[in-house]
């Protein structure tokens, strides 16, 4: 499993290292040898750039210190994309996880209830509540938060997390790869309960 993992990030190296992505592409036999969540992502990406974008910029766990994952798809029609966020906090039980997007959207009132709605993690429905608020570091700029409804959806969340390179959220507007790199060390240091 570590050879192939090893094998995976060399060939990921040399395809991101390419000064086009259209110049060297894996052959279909290269990719057939990378882990599922590493090769759909890489397709994603070559998806994106053969429509005229840049491509995705994933930002994993452990480059962002351990606080968070960051996802941001320029493709054709978005050169300032939402950014995606996938974030570890600390709850009454230990750790727990949801979801940022900064992009704009209707402030929730402080007496409205949040929206239910259902995203898709490696394509299974998992329940969530919608809210949007402000976001705290840019004036006048909003963001919509993603709160996990059911234990159960945090399990399955937190599982995918745990195995896979990449994990793909879709919040209704297409897939969002999240790179995973990280998240178990993540998820330790919050799933100590705060005394």
């Amino acid at each position: 499993m570590k050879n192939k993992i090893i094998s995976g990030l060399i060939l990921c190296a040399i395809y991101m290292a390419s000064a086009s992505a259209q110049d060297k592409r894996l052959t279909e036999e290269q990719l057939n040898k990378l882990p599922s969540s590493f090769k759909s992502f890489l397709l994603l990406n070559r998806q994106i750039i053969d429509n005229g974008g840049k491509g995705i910029n994933a930002v994993s766990f452990r480059k962002a210190e351990f606080k968070y994952a960051v996802t941001a798809i320029y493709d054709k029609k978005n050169a300032n994309p939402p950014i995606h966020i996938a974030m570890i906090s600390a709850g009454h039980d230990g750790a727990d996880i949801g979801f940022k997007i900064y992009e704009p959207c209707i402030i929730n009132s402080t007496n409205e209830s949040p929206v239910n709605i259902v995203i898709r993690v490696d394509e299974k429905n998992v329940s969530s509540a919608l809210f949007c608020g402000p976001d705290p570091t840019t004036k006048g700029a909003t963001q919509k938060v993603y709160i996990i409804k059911t234990q159960a959806g945090k399990e399955y969340i937190r599982e995918q997390f745990s195995m896979a390179d990449y994990v793909f959220i879709d919040f209704g507007n297409g897939v969002i790869p999240f790179a995973t790199d990280g998240f178990d060390v993540a998820w330790e240091q919050k799933n100590d309960p705060a005394l």
